[in-house]
């Protein structure tokens, strides 16, 4: 947080512009008079001061509705019933969860978390209903009560997420100050079963059919490409060009879910797909632009109604586009390539494999990856001539 101090002119609150994160300007002229610009780019008066170790807040209300002098004037009232020993913070002055959340995504995960915009998605769909609660008034009653609810519909995972994101919000505001303890960290997560699911031999043909007849070539394109880099869906819808160098097959990620980057070294079935696209791609950075009639200057955004369609088509169900991914390395691990090749394909990570990964020949991903998928198409057309 910036913390900027001098003296308030009105020319220099009107010229204000929004920031990224919430920034904070103090007042030379009236001590504890501060000036909060939030992202949205409202402008807030406050009053803070310390007295005997202890911080006192009080907000004076929005610029303009509020104007400076006034601002001023209530921030010097504010001082005197201080010195008086008046207690200024009450509970109205307490954030709520919905503060929190909203500090800790502008704040914190915005420049530290990838998936901030889906992280933020989430906590929203999943702890809306208690936004307006003063965080003193949320315990761990209060939070386990809200994933069971999930979990009572047998979402398991999901529910362990949503208190993730809450117990990591409230980590941050204890580090800020913000409050005091964290609820989230007395409740217990719930059991999950790692998903396994991945095509079968006889799922081949029938889904890559579907997926060819689909009318939209970004669709299609990106459903294959999933399938033939194994790479994670998010990275696949925004691939752009200047990551690409089709002459040596390489594909740069400049940052992926690990926080990392990640080369993958394309298959020959991937790249087929890249250089076919390359033709058409003119000025458009996003190897898989966006837009619903026609491309835009966006990537792609919404793939899942795309999905549930050719899924239908091909008659198979209980098929996740990220089960793509999972598909390539579970018939990569069935012709036996090491686990250290499948890491470095599809970009998993971790301390004991961190060595491994300087060490790592991509080319071995690449042959590994060809020929997982080569044992696809040999399997596809196995079952289709049994059926």
């Amino acid at each position: 947080m910036k913390d900027n101090r001098l003296i308030f002119t009105q020319g220099f609150i009107e010229h204000l512009v929004a920031p990224k994160t919430r920034t904070q300007h103090y007042d030379l002229k009236v001590q504890g008079l501060l000036l909060e610009i939030m992202p949205t780019g409202a402008r807030i008066f406050r009053f803070r001061k310390k007295i005997q170790g202890k911080s006192q807040r009080v907000t004076i209300g929005r610029y303009p509705k509020i104007s400076l002098e006034e601002a001023r004037n209530a921030a010097i009232k504010l001082s005197g019933r201080l010195i008086d020993g008046e207690q200024l913070s009450h509970p109205k002055d307490e954030l709520t969860l919905g503060d929190l959340a909203n500090l800790y995504f502008d704040q914190y995960a915005v420049a530290h978390c990838v998936t901030h915009q889906a992280m933020r998605k989430d906590f929203n769909r999943y702890w809306c209903h208690i936004y307006v609660y003063k965080l003193s008034k949320i315990n761990s009653e209060c939070i386990q009560l809200g994933i069971n609810k999930i979990a009572a519909k047998g979402h398991y995972r999901t529910a362990n997420i949503s208190l993730t994101l809450i117990r990591a919000a409230y980590n941050w505001g204890i580090r800020r100050k913000l409050v005091s303890s964290n609820p989230a960290n007395g409740v217990d997560k719930f059991k999950e079963c790692s998903r396994s699911r991945f095509l079968q031999a006889h799922e081949f043909e029938p889904l890559l059919n579907a997926i060819n007849e689909y009318p939209d070539d970004r669709m299609r394109d990106f459903f294959l490409l999933c399938l033939y880099t194994g790479a994670r869906s998010g990275n696949v819808k925004s691939m752009k060009w200047d990551q690409m160098d089709l002459k040596s097959g390489l594909w740069v990620i400049p940052r992926t879910k690990s926080g990392g980057s990640q080369t993958i070294q394309l298959s020959e079935a991937a790249l087929d797909i890249l250089k076919e696209r390359a033709k058409t791609k003119e000025l458009n950075p996003w190897v898989l632009p966006g837009g619903q009639h026609k491309p835009n200057t966006s990537h792609l955004q919404q793939p899942k109604i795309a999905w549930e369609i050719v899924k239908a088509k091909a008659g198979i169900k209980n098929l996740r586009i990220h089960d793509l991914r999972r598909t390539l390395a579970s018939y990569m691990v069935m012709n036996n390539v090491s686990s250290a090749t499948i890491m470095a394909q599809l970009g998993h990570r971790s301390l004991a494999a961190a060595q491994v990964y300087h060490r790592l020949d991509l080319k071995a991903a690449k042959a590994a990856t060809d020929q997982a998928i080569v044992v696809m198409q040999q399997l596809s057309r196995r079952m289709a001539s049994i059926i």
